[in-house]
């Protein structure tokens, strides 16, 4: 699946500071392990969502599943206006790892979400229930959300883990309906995805 990269110039520093992107593998061999942690659960999107803004108010841009040496996290990005900041809660534990705050110094094509009055930020369904929305539309593994804007519509944009490979999931940010479902499997080329569009407007 052709994923778009998103990632303003903070951000990215801010992954390589963490250690780079880790794929659902190794994140789902972590999870099957119990030699460094003792519990064999991960604490889930919501309770991550709820755990980061508690530490930093604003508008979360992204949840992502990472996994650093033997360490499984959940990267929340959080939108403040004028900087992001980057909360990491620990996988199985639910405990900070640390918070980040970088200045926002995106380029011109980044926009910031807090600022869009078209869309009010407490009307937004919030990247915890479009993931669980998307999870319970294919059954997948949750890897990845971020927010993002589709036709002029602000959507949440949620990655996961499927039978054979991964699928994308649109989620509208104000009214939860899913707006396509494009599905990537690891034995087919890319001209044979599945692209599933639903017409809601």
């Amino acid at each position: 699946m052709k994923m778009k990269q998103k990632i303003g110039a903070g951000a990215l520093l801010a992954i390589i500071a963490i250690g780079g992107v880790y794929g659902v593998g190794s994140v789902q061999a972590a999870n099957s392990s119990t030699s460094n942690s003792t519990q064999k659960q991960v604490i889930g999107v919501e309770l991550a969502e709820q755990k980061a803004l508690a530490l930093a108010k604003g508008q979360v841009e992204s949840i992502e599943l990472k996994k650093k040496n033997t360490q499984v996290y959940y990267k929340v990005e959080i939108d403040q206006g004028q900087k992001e900041i980057d909360v990491l809660i620990e996988a199985y534990t639910g405990k900070s790892l640390g918070v980040r705050s970088d200045n926002d110094d995106d380029d011109e094509d980044d926009y910031k979400y807090t600022n869009d009055t078209s869309t009010a930020i407490d009307s937004m369904i919030g990247a915890s229930k479009a993931s669980a929305i998307a999870v319970n539309h294919l059954k997948g593994t949750f890897i990845e959300v971020d927010l993002d804007r589709d036709d002029g519509r602000l959507v949440y944009e949620v990655e996961l883990k499927i039978d054979g490979g991964t699928a994308e999931v649109k989620v509208d940010a104000k009214t939860a309906k899913i707006v396509s479902v494009d599905k990537d499997f690891d034995n087919d080329d890319d001209d044979d995805d599945q692209d599933d569009n639903h017409n809601d407007d």
